[in-house]
């Protein structure tokens, strides 16, 4: 009887931990690429797609991705709850609107040129870079002076600091 009994309790242990409550990434899909939409609403968002297989538990993270131009952002996201139900979430990265980066570049180092600042950093339109990721651009003036400018991103708002270098 006692063998019968451990039998029973073994097969009640498995039988709990082959159902695990699954997170609803359907939902956290739906829910991150209305926050992308309306944080950057110059950018165009098609989807975001997060794993499927995701199981609920308290604290355990995840990473979803959204295509950005031709990068992709990665968004770590974090159940609240062991039930699959409560979730946060934060970009890994910084979206970078390249025509915002080079009037912000041209701002920076006008004071080092003759004339008004054209600045180039590429003709990708939208960028995604981790804090700490560099890019330069090339700044000129109509003289013909020109510098190569560098940069950094310095957090997930997108912040930069630029030198000439």
């Amino acid at each position: 009887m006692r063998r019968l009994a451990l039998a029973i309790g073994i097969a009640l242990l498995a039988a709990c931990g082959a159902t695990p409550t699954p997170v609803d990434t359907a939902t956290a899909e739906r829910e991150i690429l209305d926050y992308l939409r309306s944080t950057y609403p110059a950018i165009t968002f098609d989807e975001v797609v997060c794993p499927r297989d995701v199981e609920a538990e308290k604290d355990a993270t995840f990473v979803c991705t959204a295509p950005v131009g031709t990068d992709t952002l990665e968004i770590e996201v974090t159940q609240e709850d062991d039930k699959g139900t409560s979730i946060t979430y934060v970009p890994l990265a910084a979206i970078i609107q390249m025509d915002q980066a080079e009037i912000q570049v041209g701002g920076v180092v006008a004071a080092q040129f003759t004339g008004e600042v054209a600045v180039d950093c590429g003709s990708t339109p939208v960028r995604v870079f981790r804090p700490g990721t560099t890019f330069e651009c090339r700044a000129s003036d109509p003289v013909g002076d020109s510098k190569t400018v560098r940069a950094t991103v310095k957090d997930i708002d997108g912040t930069l600091e630029i030198v000439v270098v």
